[in-house]
């Protein structure tokens, strides 16, 4: 399992692949709730990236829920 740092450590090699393509302000970053959603803010910060970052939520379109149950914890899907 990865370490944090070892998760910074691939968010900033992200951040620095992205800055060399040079495409970063024709772009949005789109986090999905929960488990992308604060690597998207975080590479966000990175990049200082001028656009307002968008959050989605796809709980009601998870193929697992026979392993977890249909009880999801529905949160607002923000797009900029």
């Amino acid at each position: 399992m990865l370490k944090h740092d070892d998760i910074i450590s691939l968010i900033d090699s992200m951040a620095a692949a992205l800055r060399k393509r040079g495409e970063i302000d024709n772009s949005l970053i789109v986090g999905i709730h929960s488990g992308g959603a604060w690597i998207a803010q975080h590479l966000h910060q990175r990049l200082d990236h001028p656009q307002p970052i968008g959050m989605l939520d796809i709980s009601f379109y998870r193929d697992d829920f026979t392993r977890i149950g249909l009880n999801p914890q529905v949160k607002s899907s923000d797009l900029p």
